[in-house]
């Protein structure tokens, strides 16, 4: 994935590291379809450290435009997502470049 043409405000490697970052903390979540209706769906988020969702996203569909709502339950507020996760990131980038 590369930065966006002209709002480039990082050197090649730095958004290199900072995406791969990213990858690591999302590969710690997951989506599972809860409900579907016609029109939209729901979907809730786990986190693999937290065994009751913590958080949901739904999508409607109007047939004109497609909306998405994003919500983040009690539980993740005041935690630092870095800090649940097995390991920094950083400690993760570096095992995996070994």
């Amino acid at each position: 994935m590369s930065e966006p043409r002209d709002e480039e405000r990082y050197c090649r490697s730095c958004w290199e590291k900072k995406i791969a970052v990213e990858e690591i903390i999302a590969r710690k979540f997951v989506l599972k379809r809860y409900i579907r209706a016609q029109s939209a769906e729901k979907y809730l988020v786990y986190h693999s450290t937290i065994k009751r969702p913590c958080g949901q996203i739904i999508v409607v569909d109007d047939d004109y435009d497609l909306f998405l709502t994003m919500v983040l339950y009690q539980i993740l507020s005041g935690i630092n997502l870095l800090t649940i996760s097995k390991g920094t990131p950083k400690d993760e980038l570096s095992e995996k470049s070994s």
